[in-house]
C-alpha cells in the first residue's frame, strides 16, 4: 500500500489533535472561574492543520462534560478565554514572552518543539523510535494552578519535578 505525505501528514495532525483530547481527561482546572465557563476552548497558535483536526475531532465531542470550541490564533496577543493552547513552533521567537504572559493563568499549554518544555510550556510532544511520546514540565504545570493526574504523569518523561 502506498501512502502519500499529505496522508501521513494529516494522520500526524490526528495524532496530535487525539493526544491533545486524551490530555484534558487527565488534568484538573481548580481555577472556580473556569468551572463556570459554558465552553471548553482549545486555542491552536500558529498552525492551521491542528486546528481544523482539532474542530473535526471536537464536532461531536465534550470536554468536563462541555461543548469544545476550537479557536485559531496567528498572533500571540490575541489569545484569551482558552483552556487549552496549542503553540507551534514557528512561534519560538516569542515563546518566552508568550510563557511569562501565561505563567499563572491556568492554560494547560502543549507542543512539539524541541526544547519548549524546559522552558515553561507544560506538554511537549515528540517522536521516539516511531512514537509519539510526551513531557510534561510538573513545575510550570503547578505555577499555573493546573493538576495533573499521576496516570498521565506516570506516561510521561518529568521536566523540572
Amino acid at each position: 500500500m502506498i501512502v502519500s505525505h499529505s496522508t501521513l501528514q494529516q494522520d500526524k495532525y490526528e495524532l496530535k489533535a487525539a493526544y491533545i483530547e486524551r490530555f484534558t481527561r487527565f488534568i484538573e482546572w481548580t481555577s472556580e472561574s473556569e468551572i463556570l465557563k459554558d465552553y471548553f476552548v482549545i486555542g491552536v497558535l500558529g498552525d492551521k492543520n491542528l486546528s481544523n483536526a482539532l474542530g473535526k475531532i471536537f464536532a461531536n465531542q465534550k470536554i468536563k462534560n462541555k461543548k469544545v470550541v476550537v479557536k485559531y490564533f496567528s498572533n500571540e496577543n490575541d489569545i484569551k478565554d482558552v483552556h487549552v493552547l496549542y503553540v507551534h513552533s514557528s512561534f519560538d521567537n516569542r515563546l518566552d514572552r508568550l510563557i511569562r504572559n501565561l505563567r499563572s493563568e491556568p492554560i494547560l499549554t502543549i507542543s512539539q518543539s524541541a526544547g519548549f518544555c524546559q522552558r515553561g510550556i507544560h506538554i511537549n510532544l515528540f517522536f521516539s523510535n516511531g512514537y509519539l511520546r510526551f513531557e510534561i514540565n510538573e513545575k510550570a504545570l503547578r505555577e499555573s494552578g493546573l493538576k495533573a493526574s499521576h496516570l498521565l504523569l506516570r506516561q510521561a518523561k518529568i521536566i523540572n519535578e
